[in-house]
């Protein structure tokens, strides 16, 4: 999910990008429109179905319920840490429900970013607009790092779930949709890394121990940034996930993402 964050701040920067609209209103309805085409129907009918399902199996859902509901409104995660739920204690593996906290945060980020890029002059294209974005997105991504940080030791439910110390994974995402389109000298000597160095990195993190967390959750948020820079035309890594079944492969990971694991639940 740290990885998806990063790769929902650049596409939604690139979405926003070729919104061709010059007025506030047809801006932000355009992005939304396309958001809740793209997403609400496949939520909502995932909810449904799920929602009947798990009633034939259990006479206690109503915690699974609640979150199922409340992810269509974009606040599951908000529900989940009132309610204490440790995403990671082994009664979470009974509620389909529970990895849509992700989808909730990035629900609220899109709902507000869409807004704070128009009043940036983002749509302007001028190159101060773009210099002022960048530090204020870089300023709101340090602050909700430190608060991350600050959290995770103290109060992990919190630091887990909300949108304020998360933010910095979906914003480093957006500084890397800005830098890859800059084009500066830093930029092209980041393309020359191979992709695999950053991946394989990230892959052995994956197997760290959990008293290694911190550490190894802000290193693959780095490093899913510089993937990004790697992924240039000519690499074998470019052209591989730009395969056409690649691409389809993608073109249905939000319904994957949903379904895996409510399926994974009900077998449970």
């Amino acid at each position: 999910v740290d990885i998806l964050f990063v790769i929902a701040g650049y596409s939604i920067s690139l979405s926003l990008e070729k919104i061709k609209s010059n007025n506030l209103f047809g801006f932000i309805s355009s992005f939304y429109l396309n958001g809740i085409k793209n997403f609400i129907p496949s939520l909502a009918f995932f909810t449904l179905i799920t929602s009947l399902l798990i009633s034939f199996f259990s006479q206690k859902n109503e915690i699974s319920l609640i979150t199922g509901i409340t992810s269509l409104f974009g606040f599951s995660n908000i529900y989940m840490w009132r309610k204490g739920i440790n995403f990671f204690d082994m009664g979470i593996i009974l509620n389909p429900f529970s990895h849509t906290w992700g989808i909730s945060i990035l629900a609220q980020f899109f709902a507000i970013y869409p807004i704070y890029l128009w009043y940036s002059g983002f749509k302007k294209k001028k190159k101060n607009n773009y210099n002022n974005l960048n530090i204020s997105v870089f300023c709101l991504v340090l602050i909700s790092l430190l608060y991350f940080i600050y959290f995770f030791k103290s109060n992990q439910t919190f630091s887990f779930y909300v949108m304020p110390t998360r933010l910095w994974e979906i914003g480093i995402g957006c500084l890397t949709f800005s830098a890859i389109k800059d084009k500066n000298t830093i930029t092209k000597y980041l393309q020359r890394i191979s992709p695999f160095l950053p991946l394989s990195i990230i892959i052995f993190l994956f197997f760290s121990i959990k008293s290694f967390s911190l550490f190894a959750t802000i290193t693959t948020v780095i490093l899913s940034s510089l993937l990004f820079f790697t992924f240039t035309e000519g690499k074998v890594f470019f052209n591989f996930l730009t395969s056409k079944k690649l691409v389809y492969l993608g073109s249905i990971s939000f319904q994957i993402y949903l379904w895996t694991w409510g399926i994974f639940t009900i077998s449970r």
